[in-house]
């Protein structure tokens, strides 16, 4: 069990490709699945990677990423994601606050991206509705902790870092499926 304000690091089970697939390609369902047993621990026995809010924010920009310039409305984006829309209104308050979406109301109104895909990253995402808690100090407030992190503590910060580097490194492109909901079947 982690400390009290301290990140924890989940690897999710493997997933195979399933024949007839493109090689290498994981769709979309097994993504969801997958972050979703990262952030439930009561299906994966594990402590999450990151909050619901965060992969509820994710889960919106890539449905926005896959129809790249059209305005979705709430109820859209809350059914295709599957999250309740009194939730998903929220955080996308938080992404529009930190200009990862835009807003407009109206008849013609919706939800879009602020910027092109490739210009947002996973970590713009995160950062902006729940940010990935980093270790600046000894948790504890140990004296002899006052000037350095302990060994654990600079581990655990490190493993931190790695996640905010790899989400730095990670464009909303690479997370995009091909259809658009124009050409999904519904």
């Amino acid at each position: 069990m982690p400390l009290p304000g301290t990140p924890s690091i989940v690897v999710p089970r493997e997933r195979r490709v399933k024949p007839g697939s493109r090689s290498g390609s994981v769709g979309r369902d097994a993504l969801l699945e997958t972050a979703r047993d990262c952030v439930d621990p009561s299906k994966s026995g594990r402590d999450p990677v990151i909050t619901k809010t965060s992969e509820y924010a994710l889960r919106a920009v890539v449905l926005l990423t896959e129809n790249e310039g059209a305005r979705l409305t709430l109820q859209v984006i809350a059914r295709h994601t599957q999250v309740p829309s009194s939730y998903l209104s929220k955080v996308l308050q938080g992404l529009v606050h930190h200009g990862v979406v835009t807003s407009v109301r109206g008849p013609a109104g919706g939800f879009a991206l602020a910027r092109p895909p490739s210009c947002i990253t996973v970590y713009d995402v995160v950062q902006a509705v729940d940010p990935i808690p980093r270790i600046t100090s000894c948790p504890l407030d140990l004296p002899e902790h006052a000037r350095a992190l302990c060994p654990l503590h600079r581990k655990l910060d490190q493993a931190a870092a790695l996640l905010e580097k790899s989400f730095r490194a990670t464009p909303l492109t690479q997370l995009r499926e091909h259809a658009s909901l124009s050409e999904r079947e519904d």
